[in-house]
């Protein structure tokens, strides 16, 4: 939770563009830990968090799954969740 935290407020800290740079911050950080990385006071203090949530909930379920490598290949594959 302190990744979030800290790169949201170094990207709010960094003047200029910084709306804009922290919600990319906040974005790309917490697609790469997950909603469980993101500080609660951060998703409690929206407006309909409830509806984000549940919208990030759906998200996660139909998110495709990590790239696998077959040993004989090499090859990459990929496989979407079989709900949705």
């Amino acid at each position: 939770m302190q990744r979030v935290a800290g790169a949201v407020m170094g990207a709010i800290n960094g003047g200029g563009q910084n709306m804009s740079r922290a919600m990319l911050t906040g974005a790309l950080v917490g697609a790469q830990v997950g909603l469980e990385g993101i500080p609660r006071r951060f998703i409690t203090g929206l407006r309909d968090a409830q509806r984000y949530l549940a919208l990030a909930a759906e998200l996660e379920q139909s998110a495709v799954r990590p790239v696998t490598r077959t040993a004989a290949t090499g090859a990459s594959a990929t496989s979407r969740s079989s709900t949705g």
